[in-house]
């Protein structure tokens, strides 16, 4: 499930979050991995299919998407508390939630009918916009730490997942690396604005005389783009 953001997050104070099934029921834990794993918290969710864990900036907070009777939406968890709060609740699958370096915003992935897109939730007032368009699927977001760029990957070129960047000062969306075969996963390098590590997936690997599904990861540096063009929210055309 690309689209739905990675399985696990790791807070600036040094700890993992990821969800484990328990049962019928996806739980939520945070281990210490200088402890060989130590479960520092485990906390149950009435919800649904909880994935894509990302700590608040402050580490106090853990973002993901779950279902509510079959509706995803972006919930968030305060550690100490265990208060659980949906944040989007809307009819859209909303899911792969990423936090903003300033914990002000989210973007996340989601779908306008047709297409699944990037979204913007304010945290500070809750107002949610839809940042890319057209009839191709943009998935994966991920920030700069300066919050002035979004990284993601788009398979607007012959349905193939390349990465792509969206500057939120110019509002402009480049086409960043021409991939064969695709990549996925993308992030910045920490402090870059031009350099991002990414997956690219192995579906026949072997290891052992046993087939493997593979991830490799590479690092790439960001030249001038492929393509450039400003955002223009056109829904007519979809």
């Amino acid at each position: 499930w690309p689209k739905n953001g990675g399985h696990m997050d790791w807070s600036k104070d040094n700890r993992i979050a990821f969800f484990a099934r328990t049962g019928r029921d996806h739980v939520l834990y945070i281990v210490d991995p200088k402890e060989e794993g130590k479960i520092l918290q485990k906390i149950s969710l009435e919800l649904d299919q909880a994935f894509s864990p990302k700590f608040s900036p402050d580490s106090k907070r853990v973002y993901f998407s779950a279902a509510s009777n079959s509706v995803f939406d972006l919930y968030s968890v305060d550690l100490e508390t265990k208060e659980v709060a949906n944040l989007t609740n809307d009819e859209q699958y909303d899911t792969g939630p990423a936090v903003s370096p300033d914990g002000t915003k989210i973007a996340y992935v989601s779908n306008d009918g047709d297409f699944n897109h990037l979204f913007m939730l304010d945290l500070t007032d809750g107002s949610k916009r839809q940042i890319t368009f057209n009839r191709y699927n943009d998935i994966e977001p991920n920030w700069s730490d300066s919050g002035n760029q979004l990284v993601f990957v788009s398979d607007e070129a012959d349905k193939i997942f390349h990465p792509y960047t969206l500057d939120l000062v110019t509002n402009t969306r480049s086409r960043r690396l021409n991939l064969f075969g695709g990549g996925n996963n993308p992030m910045f390098a920490r402090n870059s604005e031009d350099t991002i590590y990414y997956t690219v997936y192995r579906t026949n690997d072997t290891f052992r005389g046993q087939v493997y599904r593979n991830n490799e990861i590479f690092e790439a540096k960001l030249k001038e783009p492929i393509t450039t063009e400003v955002v223009v929210d056109n829904h007519e055309s979809n």
